[in-house]
């Protein structure tokens, strides 16, 4: 087993979309999964039928984590999770330009801190970007040349309260997967954005991670810094397309270092679920979200997001062909920032297997010599997926009008493996019924 076997979490898909007074925390996300626009765009595929079905599509409560945390952190405790990636709500802390909700930073302080005290070894620390503050989005969001700077001052401010507190800290969180879908959370691919807009919005967050790099090392100079580099296993037999697919996914690596140095990160973290393939065997053609495979015999997920009314082929074996190939070319250590997939259920066994042989692809990778520092699987606690409705990709429970938390079989298995320190024999034979592969559906 890597040393650290973790969670992840997303600011905007677990706090609640409103403070403590009750007041409505105002947010890009928030304003977008609200808008009348996106209203009637649900209305025009079926979603939504009546009003009243709309409660299903806006965060709300979500998991009220910025509450519910220290239990949280109790529960993953008792099954063996070390670390947390969490992340740090822009849109809470920073609610106006220049002002910081004072509570909001003491309790972004205290999970850390907290966390340590109770047991975990590595908690983490996601600036987020995605959800930023409604002033922020209303100045031009990441078209404004000035944004990196504004940036900068939230990471300042959270640093400021959290001190010198040596941690992983992943400042930017899927660039190219944010330049592409724009500021108003429209799913726009970047060729529709048009590649200077594109160009324009992942050269500002570079620059803002350089920033808020030199402020975190200020503070805690012995922290790992990294970003949470979305990709995907680039599995085709037409070399053309590799080595396309290939200088898309070290695009914004590459613009980083050109931007800051080969140590503007000493981590790198990749959040890694499935595969692209291409003409193998077949006429087929990979879409940008990887849903084309060629396998005979493929597991697939539950829906992702009910938006889209797509099944995600569960792909463990990018757990060995991804660290492998970007530790080859960059040679960071690296942290797996997010893997997981949709199950419905407490009785989630596809996601026990996913497990069983994700454990097994990253003991594999270790074996060819990846210096690979830990799993962050995806994700603590099912939440609100993007602007989609409720998802179901955690390893814990959650009843959106309880708040009651219940793990699943994923998270008893995960228990059972670190426990052992690792898939044994004894526990395969416990959990065969579980970790057997799926028939395809």
């Amino acid at each position: 087993m890597l040393p650290v076997q973790g969670v992840g979490l997303a600011a905007m898909q677990v706090y609640s979309e409103f403070r403590r007074d009750g007041s409505w925390v105002d947010s890009n996300w928030g304003r977008w999964i609200r808008s009348l626009e996106r209203i009637e765009w649900l209305k025009s595929k079926g979603l939504l039928s009546n009003e009243r079905e709309l409660v299903h599509f806006v965060a709300s409560r979500a998991c009220e984590f910025e509450s519910h945390w220290p239990e949280d952190f109790r529960l993953w405790l008792d099954h063996g999770v070390n670390g947390v990636r969490l992340n740090a709500p822009w849109a809470r802390i920073n609610p106006e330009r220049g002002k910081f909700d004072q509570e909001e930073l003491s309790n972004l302080a205290a999970m850390p801190t907290i966390g340590k005290q109770m047991g975990l070894s590595k908690p983490a620390m996601t600036w987020y970007h995605w959800q930023m503050p409604g002033w922020a989005d209303d100045i031009g969001s990441w078209k404004n040349p000035d944004m990196p700077k504004y940036f900068e001052d939230f990471v300042y401010e959270g640093m400021q309260r959290i001190g010198n507190m040596p941690m992983l800290h992943t400042i930017i969180n899927e660039p190219t997967v944010d330049a592409m879908f724009t500021r108003r959370w429209r799913r726009w691919l970047a060729h529709k954005l048009g590649d200077v807009e594109y160009m324009e919005m992942l050269e500002r967050l570079a620059e803002a991670h350089i920033r808020a790099r030199k402020i975190i090392l200020s503070i805690a100079p012995e922290s790992e810094i990294s970003i949470a580099h979305a990709t995907t296993w680039n599995d085709t037999n037409v070399p053309a397309l590799k080595k396309y697919w290939d200088d898309e996914g070290y695009f914004f690596i590459d613009l980083l270092r050109d931007m800051g140095g080969p140590d503007v990160i000493n981590r790198l973290g990749l959040n890694l679920y499935f595969r692209r393939t291409g003409n193998r065997g077949q006429d087929v053609r990979a879409g940008w979200d990887g849903q084309v495979s060629y396998s005979p015999n493929q597991v697939f997920s539950d829906v992702c997001e009910l938006t889209n009314g797509l099944k995600w082929e569960m792909c463990p074996e990018v757990l060995y062909h991804v660290p492998l190939a970007y530790w080859q070319k960059y040679g960071y250590p690296i942290y797996i920032t997010e893997h997981g997939y949709p199950i419905e259920g407490v009785e989630d066994y596809r996601k026990c297997w996913a497990i069983a042989e994700g454990i097994e692809q990253l003991h594999r990778c270790a074996q060819a010599g990846v210096d690979l520092l830990g799993i962050y699987w995806w994700a603590g606690l099912d939440n609100f997926e993007w602007g989609e409705g409720w998802g179901n990709f955690g390893l814990v429970h959650v009843d959106r009008k309880t708040q009651e938390r219940k793990p699943k079989k994923s998270l008893e298995f995960l228990r059972d493996c670190v426990a052992a320190g690792g898939l044994t024999p004894e526990v395969r034979e416990r959990w065969a019924p579980f970790i057997t592969r799926p028939l395809a559906p």
